[in-house]
């Protein structure tokens, strides 16, 4: 197992020479974070296309029925979407005949980005912090809660490790530990500092770590 990891270890690290390893637990600290978000919204089918005739100049319900195909039970439950999502406004018209559906602000905006808007929401994430890496990563399956006695002599850093704290995180930590179908879904823009919870102390075991020294006299630690 040992002389796999090792081509690893020189492609990450050329120029440096192995000086020392051993195996030890990663302390890690789990914790629950709350972020604003910009979330990704699309419109379902038939509203989209009751804002579409609109735009095009259909803005009464009879036009839309008419053009769209649609009996009014279900027309007017897509315009109440669109009218609850502030897409749309009803109007009265002028010569005393029947409200007219108009585009607000809003549903422009959603039709210029093809039926997908992206609007502010709060949503909750799971991260491990590295007090090594100094990173937020995503939830490891493998990291325990209590400390297995044969690594209780190995473990890398001291039991109390620094824990991290609203200060120390960034937006950008929590956009990289994401997983990708997280990121086409939303993009973080804010960690609220008190939204930062729930942080207790775990481990990871059976690590191997290999102690480096540059030819230039540089150190460095590879966490396999």
């Amino acid at each position: 197992m040992l002389s796999e990891m090792l081509p690893a270890v020189h492609r990450r690290f050329p120029d440096h020479d192995i000086v020392g390893y051993f195996r030890a637990t990663l302390p890690l600290h789990r914790l629950q974070v709350t972020a604003q978000v910009l979330e990704r919204q699309s419109l379902p089918l038939i509203p989209l296309f009751v804002l579409r005739a609109i735009r095009i100049g259909h803005h009464t319900t009879d036009a839309l029925a008419d053009v769209l195909g649609l009996d009014q039970f279900i027309l007017s439950d897509a315009a109440g979407q669109l009218l609850h999502g502030d897409l749309i406004e009803e109007r009265p018209a002028a010569d005393g005949g029947p409200a007219k559906l108009v585009l607000r602000p809003a549903g422009e905006e959603l039709l210029a980005s093809k039926g997908a808007l992206f609007v502010t929401a709060r949503r909750d994430y799971a991260f491990q912090f590295n007090p090594v890496t100094a990173r937020l990563d995503p939830v490891d399956r493998h990291a325990v809660t209590t400390l297995p006695s044969e690594y209780e002599g190995d473990a890398m850093l001291p039991r109390k490790v620094f824990a991290p704290t609203a200060a120390l995180l960034t937006v950008d930590m929590a956009r990289t530990a994401r997983g990708e179908e997280d990121r086409r879904r939303r993009d973080i823009i804010d960690l609220p500092d008190d939204e930062v919870r729930d942080v207790y102390p775990e481990y990871l075991p059976g690590v191997d770590v290999f102690l480096l020294r540059a030819t230039d006299g540089g150190e460095a630690v590879a966490v396999f």
